[in-house]
């Protein structure tokens, strides 16, 4: 198979840019202790603020996650990370929703590399 240049490789890029449309604020948690009563608290730490692709997951996707800790999960694709991908827990705010990445699918074969992340509804930073 002929080696593909780097403007085929855009071309079959799964998802074109105009797809990453959202922003979400993506963070760590961080301890921060309270001033009137002296107890530390986890709080949301912003480390970074990137545009993401939201990918719709299939029938067959929701029917293999039914019972599973993915059951109520979303979808988005970032583009590839390497700050992001190193971190062990990792939270995203969107639209003043908190998630928890539960699993980051790194893809880093290409420049133009996507990472898929799975995200699970959290109340609060633990």
């Amino acid at each position: 198979m002929a080696r593909q240049t780097r403007l085929e490789e855009w071309q079959q890029f799964k998802y074109p840019a105009y797809q990453f449309n959202h922003v979400a604020q993506f963070g760590i948690s961080e301890s921060q202790q309270n001033k009137f009563t002296g107890v530390s608290t986890a709080e949301f730490k912003q480390i970074a603020k990137l545009h993401y692709a939201v990918r719709n997951q299939t029938i067959s996707d929701r029917v293999q996650a039914a019972g599973t800790a993915y059951q109520d999960s979303v979808m988005i694709v970032i583009r590839h990370n390497r700050d992001l991908a190193s971190r062990d827990v990792l939270y995203v705010k969107i639209d003043d929703k908190l998630y928890r990445v539960i699993n980051y699918s790194v893809n880093n074969s290409t420049y133009n590399s996507v990472d898929l992340l799975t995200l699970s509804r959290v109340k609060k930073v633990s």
